[in-house]
């Protein structure tokens, strides 16, 4: 049994008992736990190769790949996939849904390439006039579509809403794309200068351009309606995804695998995105799991190897993947061992009299 006293004495019982624990787990439990998300793996049955690019709430994913001999789209609901190619084109992809289930993607023949939405079965052309090619990228649940293509020699963004196309381009910059809207009317892309390649975001005819700290290029992909941003770009000599909300990034590789590229986040938190594992091109699906005060490493339940992995924590010693808001279970501004015995006695069914991080 753990015995804790109240306040900042900790009795010895605990603390021999506790470091005891502490040694055991250093030998015997790896310091990389994967439990903060959880990787669902996308590919048709018989394709070559698969791309996730947009997510629903409903978890409903669009994209596209080569099932052998044909480039083609697809919608991903429940394990089940749903093929897409418009009648007497070449080939396609599928990159947008929104929550009524409506695809946009873009297609091609012997002539262009063109945008188009997919609704009810129906397939429709996009494409701005006196431009050449167009990609629809991206559809919010009010119907409004962002995309890319070129035009007079300048490869532009473009957002089409009710019949009317309005064209994106940054200013001091030779092209640019738009990738994704949220149901404010937010837009976020990517434009570049032949220098570096940045993401950006478009509000109310402001352009804020993005690029994580230390990378040397980047892409948005899409915001959800939290504001919160997806994205990839590079970093050493590796692709990676990233996620970035109020000012902060995150890098986004499944583990094992060599590069991976996010492309879509929906409201409730899942992401998708598409990536190698060194041998076959793949989609993923991120599933967040949301931690509880003192659950640690986001697996649903408070135990000892939260406890543990705490303690890790406070000896400098590595740990992966860790939730440091919700490991100061007495909010006095530290984490350290007084929280892992919190933990640990919380654990055991004793009484806790300081546990103020829920």
């Amino acid at each position: 049994m753990i015995m804790i006293k109240t306040g900042n004495n900790v009795s010895r019982k605990s603390a021999v008992l506790l470091f005891f624990l502490i040694g055991l787990f250093i030998i015997s439990i790896p310091s990389s736990i994967w439990a903060q998300n959880i990787y669902t793996e996308l590919l048709p049955p018989g394709w070559v190769r698969a791309y996730a690019y947009a997510i629903n709430d409903s978890i409903v994913v669009a994209g596209d790949g080569y099932d052998g001999t044909t480039d083609k789209g697809f919608i991903y609901s429940n394990g089940n996939y749903t093929a897409l190619l418009p009648p007497g084109k070449k080939g396609a992809g599928a990159k947008g849904i929104n929550n009524s289930g409506v695809v946009v993607g873009y297609s091609y023949d012997n002539i262009s390439d063109k945008g188009f939405i997919y609704s009810g079965g129906t397939y429709t052309n996009l494409l701005p006039p006196g431009w050449t090619a167009a990609y629809a990228n991206a559809i919010n649940d009010s119907g409004v579509v962002v995309g890319e293509g070129y035009v007079d020699d300048t490869w532009k963004g473009f957002i089409y809403s009710s019949g009317t196309y309005t064209e994106l381009l940054p200013p001091g910059k030779d092209g640019a794309g738009a990738t994704s809207i949220n149901n404010s009317g937010v837009v976020v892309g990517y434009c570049s200068n032949n220098v570096t390649e940045k993401g950006f975001i478009y509000s109310s005819g402001t352009y804020t351009e993005l690029l994580p700290p230390g990378w040397t290029g980047a892409v948005a992909t899409e915001i959800n309606d939290s504001g919160v941003v997806t994205g990839y770009g590079y970093v050493g000599a590796i692709w990676k995804g990233f996620v970035y909300s109020s000012g902060t990034y995150t890098a986004l590789l499944p583990p094992g695998w060599t590069g991976a590229i996010a492309t879509s986040i929906n409201n409730i938190g899942d992401i998708v995105g598409h990536g190698s594992n060194g041998t076959t091109d793949k989609g993923f699906i991120v599933t967040s799991v949301s931690a509880m005060c003192g659950d640690v490493n986001s697996d649903g339940s408070v135990n000892i190897v939260d406890a543990l992995l705490v303690a890790r924590y406070d000896a400098g010693l590595p740990v992966s993947n860790f939730v440091s808001d919700v490991a100061d279970i007495n909010c006095d501004g530290n984490i350290n061992i007084i929280d892992a015995l919190l933990i640990a006695r919380k654990d055991a069914g004793l009484p806790v009299s300081t546990w103020c991080c829920d």
